[in-house]
């Protein structure tokens, strides 16, 4: 059987909840039956409902519910029956001079937990449980639960409260997962027993939490019986996470208390928040483009608009070059990434970086979108077996560092001492960044073989494994998009490689290799004392800035 579930639907429960009693003889124990009911002008259900001019937590009765009187003895009573607000319960007498009865879903009530709190949807009460108990009465008939009989009854009335965070978001998120109030220090009860230790939060996580187009979310936390006072000049700060990021409103009640037995509401509108975390998106792009003429060679032409075609068409953010020309006569004594970046269009960026050679080399090119920070000069990589110097090409951009090289294709000695150099440049210059950092490149080996392991021991490959080369008859995977491992989340939300491409009449005569792409969703990170998340304002403030009271 489980505990009671007297859901906590309206916490205004000072209404009275009168109790007789009804004695029955039985050949071996005397049994009692307990007459519960809620007054007529109660509105109630004991399947929490809130009010309909928004005031208070109502009650209701369910099957399920029981009732526990301890005296000399302690005994269980259970629901016989539900006639509307009157309730039946039964069970065996209980002797003695001074009783507690109690309703929880707890089997001590004292010990009842309220971490972990789960709610469902941003306006749900199904979660709520009220927790009660009449301490020290002298008779447990004809009860009431509120402090004036428990009082005229020699005893004192416990009762769990609830507390509502009611707000509106700053931003346009589609779906509220947590919602988190936090205090400067442990100020609030996570069980009814005043001597339990004390939280600085008060969580709660809500499932299926999608936000209507008003913004508005409601959400409801369970509190102890015990009262919590908020001395004057405390700060709070309320912390929410959403689809869009985390995000964060610090305000300043007053001296007040959430007092156990009603429903203390929190309001606060969508002005002054600051964003502690924001979900953003980058699609990143591997493509050796073979010189942008390796199959163009006879024709006179370079492939700068097939590729600028089927970057547009994926949408790329960022993308690393291997094989260009950077002055050279071969291609006309052009800078061909400079080239690229102008099909591209306005606002485009460009970043060349040499290997053995001045004039050919890795490059980078990145939409408007990515404001550049630094370039590096190019970071060589040994040369012990192999057939050429191979180098490293970095750019850090506002929330990415995007890196692209090209390992050896002859020498796995080169290959592996490429990326022991990259790793370990890595970790000394960026090692405690905060941002996405992205490896792209044709490493001119198989998924299988040791390079790639290495380079797994730091980070995370991220793309697809479909074959990339050659691009007239794909049959091996080598061109790969890796992340750095540990320093930021993120998730890949889709990956590809392209054989196709709308606009470009064949893409496998654009170069020998295929473009692989990975779309990158990372969390943007600001620290609490940080300036650049502070005064988000959004457009529904239909709320009071901040506003706390208790309703009876």
């Amino acid at each position: 059987m489980r505990n009671k579930s007297l859901k906590y639907i309206l916490l205004s429960i000072c209404a009275a909840l009168s109790v007789g009693c009804l004695q029955t003889e039985d050949p071996q124990a005397m049994w009692v039956t307990i007459d519960a009911s809620f007054p007529e002008d109660v509105d109630s259900k004991v399947d929490v409902a809130e009010k309909s001019d928004n005031t208070g937590l109502s009650l209701s009765w369910e099957e399920d519910d029981y009732m526990k009187v301890v005296g000399q003895t302690t005994e269980t009573y259970t629901v016989t029956s539900i006639e509307g607000k009157r309730a039946l319960f039964s069970g065996p007498e209980v002797k003695g001079s001074s009783f507690d009865v109690i309703l929880s879903e707890s089997d001590n009530y004292l010990e009842r937990s309220y971490v972990g709190q789960v709610q469902e949807g941003v306006a749900s009460v199904a979660h709520l449980k009220y927790d009660a108990c009449l301490k020290g009465v002298k008779s447990y008939t004809n009860v009431k639960f509120t402090e004036e009989w428990a009082s005229s009854n020699g005893g004192t009335l416990l009762q769990s409260g609830c507390l509502l965070l009611h707000f509106q978001l700053p931003v346009a998120a589609s779906v509220v997962s947590k919602v988190t109030l936090k205090a400067p220090s442990a100020i609030f009860y996570t069980t009814n027993s005043a001597s339990d230790a004390k939280n600085s939060t008060l969580s709660l996580v809500i499932n299926n939490g999608k936000v209507g187009s008003d913004l508005q979310v409601k959400a409801y936390i369970m509190t102890s019986m015990q009262q919590v006072s908020i001395p004057s000049g405390t700060q709070l700060t309320l912390m929410v996470e959403t689809d869009k990021g985390a995000y964060v409103k610090s305000f300043t009640p007053g001296n007040v208390q959430i007092k156990p037995g009603k429903k203390n509401v929190m309001k606060l509108n969508s002005k002054n928040w600051k964003s502690l975390k924001e979900y953003r998106d980058v699609t990143v792009m591997s493509y050796n483009v073979g010189w942008f003429h390796k199959y163009y060679s006879d024709l006179g032409h370079y492939s700068y608009p097939e590729v600028a075609t089927v970057i547009k068409k994926v949408g790329a953010d960022i993308v690393g070059l291997n094989e260009t020309d950077n002055n050279a006569s071969r291609s006309g004594n052009v800078c061909q990434a400079k080239e690229l970046a102008g099909q591209l269009g306005s606002g485009w960026t460009y970043y060349f970086a040499n290997a053995e050679y001045d004039w050919y080399g890795n490059s980078i090119v990145a939409g408007s979108s990515q404001k550049v920070v630094k370039t590096w000069s190019r970071v060589e990589l040994p040369k012990l077996t192999g057939s050429e110097v191979r180098s490293m090409g970095v750019v850090e951009y506002e929330d990415v560092v995007f890196c692209v090289t090209h390992l050896d294709h002859k020498s796995l000695t080169d290959r592996l001492s490429g990326v022991a150099m990259i790793n370990t440049w890595v970790e000394e210059n960026y090692g405690d960044t905060d941002k996405l950092i992205v490896l792209v490149g044709d490493m001119n080996c198989l998924p299988s073989e040791s390079t790639i392991t290495s380079f797994k021991t730091r980070w995370d490959w991220v793309s697809s494994d479909k074959y990339t080369y050659s691009s007239t008859s794909p049959s091996k995977c080598i061109d790969y998009i890796f992340v750095w491992r540990g320093n930021v989340e993120y998730e890949v939300t889709s990956t590809d490689v392209l054989n196709t491409c709308a606009g470009v009449d064949d893409l496998s005569k654009v170069s020998d290799h295929l473009p692989v792409y990975a779309k990158i969703r990372y969390a943007k990170t600001y620290p609490e004392n940080d300036t650049m998340g502070e005064q988000i304002s959004g457009t529904f403030d239909k709320l009071t800035d901040f506003e706390i009271y208790s309703e009876f």
